[in-house]
């Protein structure tokens, strides 16, 4: 059952149940209360005759020295209800005694009066009698009298008690009918009142289970719904930024996996270049030595270089150790890893390098140019060549790597920096690429506190611009 029909019925239910024992208790207190003012009306009157006749009898009996015939009873009776009292008052009784000889009375119906034999002398009973579907309340009263045992009943109609009573339930029943129709239409309003908050709240929880994490849920009212709608409201914006989090570190991984498999190829083209030259042609010991070094320093940066990309892509480490370095020295090293690579495509590289004290992280600024160069070499078909050129400038030092390739155009170079753009992507993915190597350069310049960009023309080539500033001390 909805929270909406549990609201509904279990107030109606209350509500109802709690008037109708209220207006229950209500009238039956009322019809108490009114019968009990009649009873004890009723006792008054008993006790009225009660010292009326047995005063003026008792009288007579003293006057008669003890003897006193019922002849005479009888005519003193009478002589008592000729008074004027009895003819205003219009009084219902009889005396008589224990063998039911009737001295006086004016009764009006006939009754079985079995509470007589329960009484005590001088106590009285009341008891309400149903007799020809009229209601009477019947009084009794037991006393001695002459040595004689009699009683005295009266009696007083109480339809009317009865009626009112009936009259009663009646409009209540009339009441209960109209206030069930109010109250049903009051207690649905208040019911979508109260689940109202609970309904949007429910809208929002299926909206973020379904990964849609903007939910509107206004919140107005300061009760607890209102606390748990706000307490949501943060949990679906936690949320939110903990998916959000963890797509990005997803990210980061994929982009670290990719990165890295894209870094592992040029060194080691370059360590098996360098082997198999080794292996293939005699060489002097001079270019042995030269070209194991060259194997080793490339092994030892791959091992280097993992680490170090590991720290900035999915760690978000900032915390790299700079330090100066030759521009010439630099450069240098860069032209060896590259040769074998770019020799066995035909490709010739130039470079032109003024000497300058680059504050760079080594590894990570290298990584750089062999980016660059490498996107160079794809985009190259024949007669290719790559122009390094590193120049002093106004505050900082300029790298120019300039390619005669397929160039870029303008709209592709807005994006190129993305990560997994690719502009030719089945040039790309035909050399194992996969979009990633500008996103890493990008991430390094600005961890260089330095700028890049990019000039390039359809079928021309392309230039990508370093800016190193001159105060990287401070990095």
């Amino acid at each position: 059952m909805k929270l909406f029909w549990k609201f509904f019925f279990s107030i109606m239910i209350v509500t109802q149940v709690c008037f109708s024992i209220g207006g229950y208790v209500l009238i039956q207190y009322n019809f108490q209360n009114t019968l009990h003012r009649e009873i004890d009306y009723l006792y008054s009157e008993n006790d009225t005759l009660y010292y009326l006749f047995y005063d003026n009898l008792m009288n007579l009996y003293e006057r008669s020295y003890g003897v006193i015939s019922s002849d005479e009873f009888s005519k003193e009776l009478t002589m008592i209800m000729s008074y004027q009292t009895f003819k205003n008052n219009n009084m219902s009784f009889q005396i008589y005694t224990n063998n039911d000889k009737i001295f006086t009375h004016n009764m009006k119906i006939d009754y079985e009066n079995e509470m007589k034999d329960h009484l005590e002398v001088n106590q009285r009973a009341y008891r309400v009698m149903d007799i020809n579907d009229h209601y009477y309340i019947y009084c009794t009263r037991k006393f001695k009298l002459a040595g004689m045992t009699c009683y005295i009943d009266n009696y007083h109609n109480a339809d009317q008690i009865f009626l009112d009573q009936y009259n009663q339930y009646n409009i209540f029943l009339v009441l209960m009918i109209i206030i069930f129709i109010v109250d049903a239409i009051v207690i649905m309003m208040i019911s979508w009142w109260l689940s109202s908050p609970i309904k949007k709240l429910s809208t929002a929880t299926k909206k973020l289970a379904n990964h849609q994490y903007d939910v509107d849920l206004p919140i107005q009212n300061n009760d607890e719904i209102g606390t748990l709608s706000k307490d949501f409201l943060d949990m679906a914006k936690q949320t939110e930024l903990y998916i959000d989090q963890l797509k990005e570190y997803n990210q980061r991984q994929e982009l670290f996996i990719g990165n890295f498999t894209h870094e592992l190829k040029t060194p080691l083209t370059s360590i098996i270049g360098y082997a198999d030259m080794l292996r293939s042609k005699k060489v002097s010991e001079e270019e042995m030595i030269l070209s194991a070094n060259q194997i080793v320093t490339e092994g030892k940066r791959l091992e280097s270089i993992s680490r170090k990309l590991m720290n900035l892509i999915v760690l978000k480490k900032h915390d790299f150790v700079f330090n100066h370095i030759s521009s010439t020295a630099f450069f240098d090293s860069l032209y060896d890893t590259v040769m074998p690579i770019l020799k066995k495509e035909n490709i010739r590289l130039e470079k032109n390098i003024e000497e300058y004290p680059l504050y760079i992280e080594y590894d990570l600024m290298k990584t750089v140019c062999l980016n660059i160069i490498d996107n160079a070499k794809n985009a190259i078909d024949e007669n290719g060549i790559i122009i390094i050129n590193g120049k002093c400038i106004e505050g900082g030092y300029q790298i120019i790597i300039k390619d005669n390739g397929k160039g870029i155009s303008q709209e592709d170079i807005q994006k190129i920096t993305q990560a997994f753009y690719m502009v030719d992507k089945s040039r790309t993915r035909s050399h194992g690429g996969a979009g990633l190597g500008l996103a890493i350069v990008q991430e390094v310049i600005h961890l260089h506190h330095g700028q890049i960009e990019f000039e390039s023309e359809l079928n021309q080539g392309t230039s990508v611009i370093i800016t190193l500033k001159e105060n990287n001390d401070e990095i």
